[in-house]
Formats: C-alpha cells, structure tokens, sequence
C-alpha cells in the first residue's frame, strides 16, 4: 500500500476546532507517549474537510488569503 501525498496547505476541521494533537501537545505534553506531528496526523482527510478545497476540489488558498500568503 502506497503512502498518502498530503498536502502542506491542508487545514482541516481538527487544526481548528481545539482538538489538533499538536496544539494540545503544546499544553498538555504529559497526556502524550510522543511528540505528535502533521505528517503523521491520523486526522487528516485530505481536501474532504480541508478549509482551501473549493467544490470542484481545485485548492483556493491564494483566493483566501490573497497577498497575505508569504
């Protein structure tokens, strides 16, 4: 079985909703066996919940954040 291609612009329900393990890592390490990290997030579902999917499923990030985008 391949690996997933994800994304680096992916921003899903869990990165904002309060429950990113990273975020709660942050505050909370001593509830965690390891550091967690993005790569290896068991949440990400790719452009299905991802804030910059468009519904043709072609990213929008430059539309959402225009100029701002380093």
């Amino acid at each position: 079985m391949g690996e997933i291609t994800r994304c680096t612009n992916y921003v899903g329900v869990t990165c904002i909703d309060g429950n990113c393990p990273v975020a709660l890592y942050a505050d909370f390490p001593e509830y965690f066996d390891s550091v967690p990290n993005c790569k290896e997030c068991a949440f990400y579902k790719g452009c299905t919940d991802c804030r910059f999917a468009s519904d043709d499923g072609n990213c929008r990030i430059d539309e959402i954040l225009g100029g701002s985008r380093g």
